[in-house]
C-alpha cells in the first residue's frame, strides 16, 4: 500500500512537469511567432499537441486523485495498528532510563513491526485483519524486548505497557494514573483527617486520603475513620449510666433525651463500625488482593482501580495484584514469566 502511494505521488509529479513544460513551451512559440497564428504550422502542431497532452495529463490526474483517496482510507483503516507500534516504540526507548544496556534501536524496531505485518494471521475483513496484526505484533515485540531485560524490570515494563494501552483507550484517566505514581506522597498527616487506628500505618492513611479524591472512593475515608464510633460511645456510656442509676433520663430536658434515644437506637453507627472492622479483617488476610473487598467495591471497580486500591492499602501486594491486572488487561500469557530459549 506505501509502495503503490508512493509510486502514484512520482506518477503525479512526473504529470504535473509535464503541464508545466508544455504550457512553457507554448507560451514561448506564442512570444516569438513571427507569422500570423493561422498560417503558422509548427505553432497549431504545438497547439493541438498540448491540447491532447493537456487532457490526458488531466485525466490521469483525477485518476490519481480517486487513487489516492481508496490509499488514503485503506490507510486509515490501520491507523490502530500504526498507534500501538508508536506507543510500544517509545515506552521501549523509555527503558534506557531504568537502565542504560536496555537500548533497541528504531531499525531493529522496524524489522519487529513489519515482521508482524507478515507474520499474523490474516483475514479478509479489515477489522479482524487488525485486531490479528495488533495481538501478533504486541506479543512479538514484547517477548522480543523481555528477553533482554532483568528479571526485576519484567513486570514493570509489561505493567506499563498495560498501562499505556489502557491510558490510549482512555479505559484509564490520567488523574487515576498519576495516583498510582504518586498516591500520598504529596500530602502530609497535619492536612489530613486524623487517623483512625493504631493498625494503619501513616503511609497507608495518606495514601487513601489521597485515594478518596477519585470518584470511585470518594467516601472509603468515611468508612474507615468510622465517624460514627463516638456517636456510639457516648450513647453507649449514657445508656449505662441511666441503667446504674447514674444519670435519670426523666430529668433530662426533651430535645436531650431524644438525642440520646435516638443515636442509640440508630444503626448507622454500627454499620460505620462493621465497616471499619471490614476493612481490618481484610487488611489482615495473608493475601487481600485475592480476597472480597469490603463495603461494595467487590465487582463495583475496574481493574485498574482495584490495582489503585491494593496499591494504596498493602504496598507489598502490589505485584501479585499487577499480575492480574496484566492477565485481565492483555492476557494471561503476558502474566506468565516468559521461558528462553536458546534458539530465541
Amino acid at each position: 500500500m506505501e509502495k503503490s502511494r508512493l509510486q502514484l505521488l512520482a506518477s503525479m509529479t512526473e504529470n504535473k512537469r509535464r503541464m508545466q513544460m508544455l504550457e512553457e513551451n507554448l507560451l514561448f512559440r506564442l512570444a516569438n511567432s513571427k507569422t500570423s497564428l493561422v498560417d503558422d504550422l509548427d505553432l497549431l502542431e504545438v497547439l493541438k499537441n498540448t491540447k491532447q497532452t493537456s487532457q490526458a495529463v488531466t485525466y490521469q490526474l483525477n485518476q490519481a486523485a480517486e487513487t489516492e483517496a481508496e490509499i488514503n482510507a485503506a490507510r486509515e483503516e490501520y491507523r490502530p495498528v500504526a498507534v500501538r507500534g508508536s506507543l510500544m516504540y517509545f515506552l521501549i526507548s523509555e527503558l534506557s532510563n531504568v537502565n542504560h544496556m536496555y537500548q533497541t534501536g528504531l531499525r531493529q524496531f522496524l524489522r519487529l513491526f513489519d515482521e508482524s505485518l507478515l507474520r499474523s494471521e490474516r483475514s479478509p475483513l479489515a477489522y479482524r485483519r487488525i485486531k490479528k496484526i495488533i495481538i501478533y505484533m504486541t506479543y512479538n515485540i514484547w517477548s522480543f524486548i523481555v528477553r533482554s531485560l532483568f528479571k526485576v524490570d519484567r513486570i514493570m515494563f509489561t505493567l506499563l505497557l498495560s498501562i499505556r494501552i489502557g491510558l490510549q483507550s482512555q479505559q484509564i484517566r490520567n488523574e487515576e494514573y498519576e495516583l498510582f505514581i504518586k498516591a500520598g506522597s504529596n500530602l502530609s498527616l497535619i492536612n489530613c483527617p486524623p487517623k483512625p487506628a493504631k493498625w494503619i500505618s501513616d503511609t497507608a492513611w495518606l495514601n487513601i486520603v489521597s485515594l478518596s479524591k477519585l470518584h470511585n472512593f470518594s467516601g472509603i475515608v468515611e468508612q474507615v475513620r468510622d465517624l460514627g464510633h463516638v456517636c456510639y460511645l457516648l450513647a453507649r456510656n449514657a445508656y449505662y449510666a441511666m441503667n446504674c442509676g447514674v444519670i435519670n433520663i426523666n430529668c433530662m430536658y426533651h430535645n436531650q433525651r431524644h438525642a440520646v434515644i435516638l443515636i442509640f437506637a440508630c444503626p448507622a453507627p454500627f454499620q460505620v463500625i462493621q465497616a471499619e472492622r471490614a476493612w481490618h479483617s481484610w487488611f489482615e488476610k495473608e493475601a487481600p488482593e485475592e480476597e472480597v473487598l469490603p463495603c461494595g467495591y467487590e465487582g463495583s471497580l475496574r481493574p485498574f482501580c482495584r490495582l489503585l486500591l491494593i496499591r494504596c492499602w498493602c504496598l507489598d501486594r502490589v505485584i501479585p495484584q499487577a499480575k492480574h491486572f496484566i492477565a485481565t488487561t492483555l492476557g494471561e500469557t503476558f502474566a506468565d514469566d516468559l521461558l528462553l530459549t536458546m534458539d530465541k
